[in-house]
């Protein structure tokens, strides 16, 4: 397999948990990205997940208000309702 979605679903977790408390459409955005990744991956682009692999610079995560930026603009991007998310 191409793609290591064991990996994927990691990153995902270990953001989701830094982001919970500074961030929450942030851990949002990755717990439904999560659930898609399992539902039906197809359903997932790389594009979105290279965008959230973002997150994580240098060994470090990204700040919560430029992370939350980064999901939005995400989220408009591959067609995501980004109302009643607070901030946008």
């Amino acid at each position: 397999m191409l793609i290591d979605f064991k990996a994927i679903r990691q990153f995902l977790e270990d953001a989701c948990g830094h982001y919970e408390n500074s961030a929450p459409t942030v851990s949002e955005y990755l717990d439904g990205l999560y659930q898609r990744i399992d539902s039906d991956p197809k359903n997932v682009s790389l594009f979105e997940l290279f965008k959230v692999s973002a997150l994580l610079e240098n060994g470090g995560w990204e700040h919560p208000s430029y992370a939350a930026n980064r999901i939005y603009k995400i989220m408009s991007e591959v067609g995501l309702s980004t109302i009643g998310h607070a901030g946008f």
